[in-house]
C-alpha cells in the first residue's frame, strides 16, 4: 500500500511537471515565431496547481475557440479574462512583471492598446478573418490537445496574434 500511495504521488507530480514542461514549449513557440530567444523565466511563473490549471485551460479554450462563431469571440475574451483572473495575484504578478513578456510586448506594439481597444481589434479581425482564425486555432489545438507538439502550437498561436496586430485591412 505504501508503495501504491508513493507511485501515486510521484506520478501527480510527473504530471505537475508535465504540465509546466508543455506550457513552457508552448512559449517558447511564442518567441520562436518572433525570432525571439527564450523564455527561460516566463514558466517559472506560478506553482504546479497554476500551470495545470492553464494547460488544461488552454486545451478547453481552444476547443471552445475551434467550434465557435464569430458572435462566440467576445465571451470566448471574458472567459479567458476572467480564468487569468482567477489564478493567484503573485502569479500574475510575476508574468507581468517578466522582463520576457514585458519585452515581447514592447516588440509586439500591445502597449499602443488599451485592453477595450485589444478586445475590439481581435473581434473584429476574427470577423473579417474567419476562415483563417479558423484554421490556426484548429492547428493550434489539434496538437494541444492530442498532446502532439506544444511549441507548434505555440507558433500557430503566435501566428494569430501577430496577423491580428499587423493586419490594417478590418
Amino acid at each position: 500500500m505504501k508503495s501504491q500511495i508513493i507511485l501515486t504521488l510521484f506520478f501527480i507530480s510527473a504530471l505537475a511537471t508535465v504540465e509546466r514542461d508543455a506550457n513552457q514549449e508552448a512559449l517558447e513557440g511564442v518567441w520562436s515565431y518572433f525570432n525571439k530567444e527564450g523564455p527561460f523565466t516566463v514558466a517559472k511563473c506560478g506553482t504546479d496547481q497554476d500551470h495545470k490549471d492553464a494547460f488544461l485551460f488552454t486545451g478547453y479554450i481552444l476547443r471552445k475557440a475551434d467550434i465557435g462563431s464569430t458572435s462566440e469571440i467576445n465571451p470566448l475574451i471574458a472567459e479567458a479574462e476572467q480564468f487569468y483572473n482567477s489564478l493567484p495575484l503573485e502569479t500574475r504578478n510575476c508574468f507581468e512583471n517578466n522582463q520576457e513578456v514585458i519585452e515581447l510586448g514592447k516588440f509586439l506594439g500591445l502597449n499602443q492598446y488599451t485592453q477595450d481597444q485589444l478586445k475590439d481589434k481581435i473581434s473584429n479581425w476574427v470577423g473579417s478573418h474567419f476562415f483563417i482564425y479558423k484554421r490556426l486555432i484548429k492547428a493550434a489545438g489539434n496538437d494541444w490537445n492530442n498532446w502532439k507538439d506544444y511549441k507548434l502550437s505555440g507558433e500557430d498561436l503566435a501566428e494569430l496574434l501577430q496577423r491580428i496586430l499587423t493586419d490594417t485591412k478590418e
